[in-house]
């Protein structure tokens, strides 16, 4: 008897294996295609998680490089933004924006010094470091990314009146 949504309750089995018999046959044709499929996807996963991991500790290394950097940068020191301080003196040796972009490229605080680099840059009237600081800089911060394309627009402006129209695009 068959109930109100057209099932035969008798024959379920039947037909339950009925409509599972073709994708066991493709399942078996196809059993070396799916499994690199599959190996595949797993390997691909396998290198997105040590990636991500590897960028991490590289983040947190360079979190206290770029933490000296930060003080210098607020203190308007923009030159040792731009150069660097060996530990000559008995001062703390310091990179230099660019060091930290070369060495720890690819995480958010060599990110961040590309912002200090183009600012420094921009104080010190390296206005072409400057615009290609900042063209690289990306922030999730709204205000913070609005501020660096204004920075590139005034790098243009200093550039002088040749420059305008790219100013204004920015």
């Amino acid at each position: 008897m068959a109930d109100k949504k057209g099932f035969d309750v008798e024959n379920l089995g039947d037909e339950l294996i009925e409509r599972v018999e073709p994708a066991k046959e493709f399942v078996q044709k196809n059993s070396k295609t799916i499994l690199y499929v599959l190996g595949g996807m797993v390997a691909l996963i396998g290198i997105w998680s040590g990636y991500k991991y590897y960028l991490g500790s590289k983040n947190d290394e360079a979190k206290n490089e770029i933490f000296k950097l930060q003080l210098m940068f607020e203190k308007d020191s923009f030159q040792t933004v731009l150069n660097g301080r060996t530990g000559a003196e008995g001062k703390t040796p310091i990179k230099s924006a660019q060091e930290i972009i070369d060495e720890f490229g690819g995480t958010k605080q060599a990110n961040l010094a590309l912002y200090y680099a183009g600012v420094s840059s921009l104080k010190t009237g390296k206005f072409d470091d400057a615009i290609e600081f900042l063209k690289k800089f990306d922030s999730d911060d709204d205000i913070i990314a609005a501020e660096a394309l204004g920075m590139i627009g005034d790098a243009y402006t200093e550039k002088g009146s040749e420059f305008y129209n790219d100013a204004i695009k920015y």
